[in-house]
């Protein structure tokens, strides 16, 4: 047994890889849905985000699909943008820095007077 602040590293690599099998199992149905007002928005990005962060390789044929996409779409929701964004970053911020200039140019023209993003 581990003591109260302990991490037991064992079943968090576990459920890691437990939840991205259910995301690929999914066969994208997961990735569009409609928000509050009915438009439809992406989880592409998010997903695309929790892959990076397991260790998905980016040879990884599903990685490959949604990022692929990801990179043929003009930008237009800024949840989306800014996740794009970090994504880019945690890949190869080099190689995507034009893309990344252009998701900070879009979120710099998408704020409001108020100085949040809807």
């Amino acid at each position: 047994m581990f003591p109260p602040n302990e991490v037991d590293q064992v079943k968090v690599d576990l459920a890691i890889e437990k939840g991205i099998k259910w995301l690929k199992s999914q066969n994208a149905s997961h990735l569009a849905v409609t928000d509050h007002v009915g438009r439809k928005i992406s989880r592409r990005e998010l997903v695309l985000f929790t892959y990076v962060h397991s260790d998905v390789p980016e040879s990884d044929a599903d990685f490959k699909a949604l990022f692929d996409s990801m990179i043929a779409d003009k930008l237009e929701a800024t949840y989306c943008v800014s996740l794009q964004a970090m994504v880019l970053e945690e890949v190869e911020r080099v190689k995507y820095q034009k893309r990344i200039l252009m998701c900070a140019q879009f979120l710099v023209d998408n704020q409001s007077a108020a100085g949040f993003w809807g």
